[in-house]
């Protein structure tokens, strides 16, 4: 019997999503601003890129991880990305509802192991 944690990862699974996590989280901080309206993330760079298309641009810089685990990392951040400053309560309360529903709307990859 394979060893599995509370989440249902073996210990190498496990390690490839900490690590997995570190690359998505330092690639997240070329993200500037995000486009919930047209579903878009805006890299520094300038592109603005579909979510999809963000996954493909880490997983490009950083062939060695699964896209799976890139497109888990950067939903997770997308649900709970910190808003722009200096908006009224109405804009951050439209702004959260837009997020929250195209976060919503990206399909999971990730397979949790059933016994």
């Amino acid at each position: 019997m394979v060893d599995r944690d509370v989440f249902g990862m073996t210990e190498a699974e496990s390690d490839a999503w900490f690590e997995s996590s570190v690359v998505v989280d330092d690639e997240v901080r070329s993200i500037v601003n995000l486009d919930p309206e047209n579903r878009k993330l805006i890299w520094k760079d300038g592109s603005e890129l579909s979510f999809d298309e963000s996954v493909e641009r880490i997983h490009t810089r950083h062939p060695t991880h699964s896209e799976d685990l890139i497109h888990a990392h950067l939903c997770g951040w997308l649900e709970q990305g910190d808003l722009p400053e200096g908006l009224s309560d109405e804009e951050m309360e439209r702004l959260d509802s837009l997020v929250s529903d195209w976060a919503e709307q990206i399909p999971s990859r990730i397979k949790m192991p059933i016994d």
